[in-house]
């Protein structure tokens, strides 16, 4: 861990704009995925007006807005706040090397069967328990969805979700945690939360991992973009497989 504490200290800084981007970054993620969800299971039965709408506005209100308002919020605040660091550097969008193509590659190729054998296993363990747990939400609508809204949903996944996600997580709430903590603590503590904001129990520990590997290659790269580009990738894959099952009418999906 000696190597991943000098990287970091590089990372950390002292700008006033983490600090607010955490919070505003917390709050968006308890609203988006707590509060909102909590709230259309209470009142969505008594809104027949959202039962008329269009499959690919439901999809797309519930892709899009709030990954593009938490990536909002936080770009005004880097603006806004003076002083320091510029943009880029402030969300560490800094530091690209066509290296991290062939980088990102080698990492994926051994990792995406890994994560695969982690979600087999636990979803075995979980049902010798007798727990049987659900189909992520996501495999479920693509399921059941066109190929308008798969569309969206490859948009949001393979393109706007790596992007915001890897702000929010890899940089912002992981650099705010480790001015208060080990680097592996906080390493644990955000993978944590990226796990949990999927909500999907049957990948919860493939995600865990996945944003570990993540965290690990944003420090020593000191760059987001290795890891954006690692989180689209492996999006983009697990998206084509979904696809393939789904125009194939695999067993498997359903």
């Amino acid at each position: 861990m000696d190597t991943l504490s000098e990287n970091i200290e590089k990372e950390v800084g002292s700008d006033h704009w983490l600090a607010a981007s955490f919070m505003i970054s917390l709050l968006f993620l308890i609203i988006c995925f707590v509060l909102i969800p909590a709230a259309l299971g209470f009142i969505l039965p008594d809104l027949s007006v959202l039962a008329k709408m269009p499959e690919e506005v439901k999809v797309f209100i519930s892709v899009i807005p709030h990954q593009l308002i938490m990536l909002g919020s936080v770009l005004m605040i880097a603006f806004v706040i003076k002083g320091g660091p510029s943009v880029a550097e402030r969300l560490k969008l800094v530091n690209w090397k066509f290296f991290y193509i062939p980088l990102v590659i080698g990492i994926e190729l051994p990792l995406l069967p890994a994560l695969a054998a982690v979600i087999i296993i636990f979803n075995f363990l979980l049902s010798s328990y007798g727990i049987s747990g659900e189909a992520p939400l996501l495999q479920t609508i693509i399921k059941q969805s066109s190929m308008t809204s798969f569309i969206i949903i490859a948009f949001g996944a393979v393109v706007i979700a790596p992007i915001v996600e890897e702000i929010i997580f890899r940089r912002i709430i992981f650099s705010f945690l480790n001015r208060y903590m080990s680097v592996g603590s906080a390493i644990f503590i955000t993978a944590v939360f990226f796990a949990g904001v999927h909500q999907t129990l049957t990948h919860l520990p493939a995600l865990f991992l996945l944003g570990v590997v993540l965290q690990i290659l944003f420090i020593y790269c000191r760059s987001l973009y290795p890891c954006i580009l690692l989180h689209s990738l492996h999006n983009f894959i697990s998206m084509a497989v979904l696809f393939i099952i789904k125009t194939c009418d695999l067993p498997i999906m359903r």
